[in-house]
């Protein structure tokens, strides 16, 4: 099954329409977002291209603001790692000349600490924007309010985001922190990109570490998305929907970019 659907009819002339971005570590997608966060228009997909620095970012923010022909009065970013008030203090990949699992570069990682990403794209594009990790704008989609609720996207490494009873709380990197299986939650899930590895034999890592992070969290709902997520093999699938596990679209990275406005304060 998947979350974060809506059924009412979209409103392209809404005064509050939000371009959405979703960047992560080898793509970024967008999409233009009615207020009840349902996509007007197409949803577009580009590669990272590495090195990533963040005048690469402002200018991929600018090519997808132009590439959409619905208007939007304002605009909300996920991107990887520890974001605050719109100001990276750290993000895993863009400090890596050439990405995910790459050679950190001392050059990027001063470009990127403290880089204010909130306040260059607001300077060029002359809108208002929310910056946060990405794993809370996924979350800000397809969280009911209801309990205690986990979202979890694997991609090029984990993004984790918590809400209890509708509140989102405060980001913390888990994906830094050890594997039960060696090495950090990021290798363990990024494993998968690696040439020759074997389906099967990840998936079943993954299921370790979703065990793992029960005693820190104890959800009531726990949902699974991120392009990663895909490559989970079959039987393990329907373990976790056995389990009662919710699984997300690919485009859910960017659908919650509307909500996010909301819970963010």
């Amino acid at each position: 099954m998947t979350a974060g659907s809506h059924k009412h009819a979209p409103d392209p002339n809404s005064k509050l329409n939000t371009l959405s971005l979703d960047f992560g570590g080898s793509r970024v997608k967008s999409a233009v977002l009615d207020p009840d966060g349902t996509q007007l228009g197409t949803h577009i997909v580009d590669f990272v291209g590495y090195p990533f620095t963040p005048d690469a970012l402002i200018a991929t923010v600018n090519t997808h603001t132009n590439a959409h022909s619905i208007p939007f009065q304002r605009i909300t970013i996920g991107m990887p790692g520890i974001i605050r008030n719109g100001r990276v203090i750290h993000t895993p990949h863009y400090i890596r000349t050439t990405g995910p699992g790459g050679t950190v570069d001392p050059e990027l990682v001063s470009a990127w600490t403290g880089a204010d990403v909130k306040g260059l794209v607001e300077t060029t594009t002359r809108l208002p924007a929310l910056v946060v990790n990405d794993a809370i704008v996924t979350a800000a989609g397809v969280i009911t309010g209801n309990g205690s609720e986990l979202v979890l996207t694997f991609g090029t490494g984990l993004g984790v985001a918590f809400a209890v009873d509708g509140t989102l709380t405060e980001h913390i990197e888990v994906s830094h922190a050890p594997s039960p299986l060696g090495g950090t939650f990021d290798d363990t899930v990024g494993a998968i990109n690696v040439s020759g590895a074997d389906p099967a034999l990840w998936s079943e890592n993954i299921l370790r570490v979703i065990d793992s992070l029960w005693p820190m969290y104890r959800w009531d709902q726990l949902y699974v998305g991120g392009g990663n997520a895909f490559k989970l093999t079959a039987p393990v699938r329907a373990r976790l929907a056995d389990a009662g596990v919710k699984f997300l679209d690919y485009e859910a990275g960017a659908r919650g970019g509307a909500a996010a406005w909301e819970h963010v304060k």
